[in-house]
Parts: structure tokens; C-alpha cells; sequence
């Protein structure tokens, strides 16, 4: 289940450390200290037992093609400006600036089923952004149908790294959290993935740290990479939602055949995947 933070917490810490800033009281803050971040979140994120990404499922290689081969595209809306991240500078991120939305199709056409997908840098108190998607498929007996595909959507930020060294390593935490429903037919199958990727988009979008952390459909985003990020280069991280169908005609049932992957509200909370924020601890 997704947690509330209070307002009048985050309002007054952020306060305390940005004392010559105003804002409105609805307002989010773009980042914060670092060590702000961690009094803010205390309560939601377990902060002394993070999880490291290299110890997660590695991304799936039929997963990774699809992913992959949409870096090359253009994205589902225009991001707000590059933002620049400065080399040596502990800071935390509370506020998306950067995402995508798409679905692919292996079997049948998009029409055939309900693919849906969509983000959004879309604020409140608790959250910074948000990405959702949908995958439901059905099949009839004796229609010979077949449909296969998937329903992508990602939310975080890209930046530019500023800095006087060449290179620095630094350990990048992100934070959030995602809830959905999987199920599924004997015949058929139905599958959700939560990916954290780093993406160097200025060295022909290497890919400097990905993986899969869900083991279950609902759960936190609290996991952590260590990475060396270089000057000048521009990155993006990206926190992600996969959601996957596959069905046949269900040959000898005289029952639908259907697949069902479910992380859709379109918004902030209820399903799908919400952003809290990215943190930037520099070694």
C-alpha cells in the first residue's frame, strides 16, 4: 500500500534548510539536501537497509530489446529543460523532470487489446511524478486469436553533470514506491516488471545500471547503484513500469482466454508506479 508523508513535515524541514526561499504550501521542492531528504522520508523508507540493484533480477534480454530500441525514438512529451546535477554535491531530487510511455506489440494489434500508458510530472506532498501502464488481454474459444504485447511507462529525470574532475563515482539511490494487480488464466500469462535503468545518453545511450527489483506486484523503490557518472555527460534515470499479456484461442475451453497487468490509475497514487525522489551521494 502506498504511504503518506505529512505535509506540514516537509514544509517545515525544507523551510529549515532553505531559509531564504518561499513558496506556496502546496508547493514541492525540485531537490533538497540530502540530509533533509533523510528526516523527510524516515518514516516511509527503511534508510538503513537499502537494497543494492546488482543483487536484483537482471532485465530480461526480450525486455531489454524492446526498452532499448525506444532510446532511439522520440518520447511520448517533451521533458522540461536538462537539468544541470553538480559534481560533489550531495543533494536529493524530489521532482521529475523526464519520462515516457509506449506500448509494443508482438501478436495481433494494438487495437486488440487495452494497452494503456501515460506519466506525468504531476505533484502532491508525497510524490514528484508519476508512470503508468496497463496490459488486458482477451481471447474467445474458436477464434483462433492470438495477442501478445506490452505496456511501458517510465518517470525520472536527465541531467547534465557539472564539475571541475573528469569523472566521479557516486552512489544513486531511488525512491518511490508501486502497486498493481497481476492475474491470469491457466492459458494464458500475464507478467509486471519494475526496472531502474541509467542511461548515458551522451556515449550512445550505454547503459551504465538497469534491473529488476519487484517480487511482488506492489512494494517500495528503495534500491541503490554505485556508478561513475562523467563530466559534461548528460544522463537519464529512469524509474520504470512493465506490464506484459500474452493469450491464445483456449482451445478446448469454452471460456476466455485473458491476461491482465494492471498498474493504471493515469495519476498520482492508486496504481502504478509513483516517484518520490532520486538521491545523489557522491564518494
Amino acid at each position: 500500500m502506498k504511504k503518506r508523508m505529512i505535509c506540514m513535515i516537509i514544509v517545515f524541514l525544507f523551510i529549515m534548510s532553505c531559509p531564504n526561499q518561499s513558496f506556496a504550501l502546496n508547493e514541492r521542492p525540485v531537490n533538497v539536501d540530502s540530509k533533509v531528504f533523510r528526516e523527510m522520508y524516515s518514516d516511509q523508507f527503511d534508510l538503513n537497509n537499502e537494497i543494492d540493484i546488482n543483487n536484483c533480477e537482471k532485465v530480461p534480454d526480450y525486455i531489454e530489446k524492446v526498452i532499448d530500441a525506444r532510446l532511439d525514438v522520440g518520447k511520448s512529451q517533451s521533458i522540461k529543460s536538462t537539468w544541470n546535477l553538480n559534481m560533489g554535491l550531495d543533494t536529493t531530487y524530489l521532482s521529475a523532470n523526464d519520462g515516457d510511455a509506449y506500448c509494443d506489440v508482438w501478436a495481433g494489434s494494438e487495437s486488440d487489446g487495452d494497452y494503456l500508458y501515460n506519466w506525468d510530472t504531476d505533484q502532491n506532498v508525497n510524490y514528484g511524478g508519476w508512470a503508468d501502464a496497463k496490459t488486458y488481454l482477451i481471447s474467445t474459444f474458436g477464434s483462433g486469436d492470438q495477442f501478445e504485447g506490452a505496456a511501458i511507462a517510465w518517470v525520472g529525470n536527465e541531467f547534465k553533470v557539472l564539475g571541475t574532475q573528469a569523472e566521479r563515482t557516486c552512489r544513486v539511490t531511488f525512491y518511490g514506491d508501486y502497486s498493481g494487480q497481476v492475474s491470469h488464466m491457466s492459458d494464458a500469462l500475464a507478467r509486471s516488471k519494475i526496472i531502474l535503468r541509467i542511461i548515458d545518453r551522451s556515449d550512445s545511450n550505454k547503459k551504465i545500471m538497469d534491473g529488476v527489483i519487484n517480487t511482488s506486484p506492489s512494494g517500495t523503490i528503495n534500491h541503490y547503484g554505485t556508478v561513475t557518472l562523467k563530466k559534461d555527460h548528460i544522463y537519464e534515470f529512469q524509474m520504470m513500469i512493465w506490464t506484459e499479456g500474452h493469450v491464445d484461442d483456449p482451445l478446448p475451453s469454452i471460456y476466455a482466454s485473458t491476461a491482465l497487468s494492471n498498474y493504471w490509475s493515469d495519476g498520482l497514487e492508486g496504481y502504478g508506479l509513483d516517484y518520490s525522489g532520486i538521491e545523489f551521494d557522491w564518494q
